[in-house]
Order: C-alpha cells, then structure tokens, then sequence
C-alpha cells in the first residue's frame, strides 16, 4: 500500500511540475496555456508558477518520507495538499481534476501506518 501511495504522490507532483512549466511559459504551447479564475500578470505570474514548483517539490519530499518511513510525511503532504488545493482553486476550469489526487493523499495521511 505505502508503494501505491508513495506512486499516487509523485505522480501528483509532476502534475504540478507541469503547472510550473506552463505558468512560467518554458514550452511553446499557447494552446494549452490555463486559464485562471482571477486576472494576473508580471510578478504575479512568477509567484504562481514559483507555488507550483514550490508544491512539486513539496509532494516529491514527503513521497521520500513515506519511502524512508519518516514520521514527518504527513505534515510535509498535508502542507502540499493546501498549497496544491489553493492552486486548483485558481485555476479551477483546467486543474479540478487533481482535486481526486489531493484527496487520495488525505485518504493516505489519515489512514496510512
């Protein structure tokens, strides 16, 4: 079970690896550029597509700690959970599937041993 969960967990960072690659626009893809519930532009955008790696990286270090039996896991995905939650919620027309990922992994931190 931790192998699944420890799988459901990196894969749900590269998820947002790739919103860090679209926010910070490191690939030619116009057309698959999201949208976002609010207007941002300059400094903002830089902010968000820093939150997205910020998240990535966060789910990637608790995936270790589930994999090295660390106690700390949960808080450190728990942490990525909101972050990643927050970051639905502004891009919610293109990223409200990654909601069922976050849930999964609170499933995992509450019933997880």
């Amino acid at each position: 079970m931790r192998l699944i969960v420890t799988i459901i967990i990196f894969v749900h960072a590269l998820v947002h690896l790739y919103g860090f690659v679209n926010e910070r626009f490191l690939i030619d893809a116009t057309h698959m550029r999201w949208s976002k519930i609010i207007r941002v532009s300059g400094r903002t955008t830089r902010l968000l597509g820093t939150l997205w790696l910020t998240t990535c990286m966060i789910f990637s270090l608790s995936a270790v700690g589930l994999i090295i039996e660390a106690d700390w896991w949960r808080i450190v995905a728990g942490v990525g959970v909101v972050l990643s939650q927050s970051l639905i919620i502004i891009y919610i027309k293109h990223a409200w599937p990654s909601t069922f990922g976050n849930i999964c992994i609170i499933l995992a931190i509450i019933w997880l041993k």
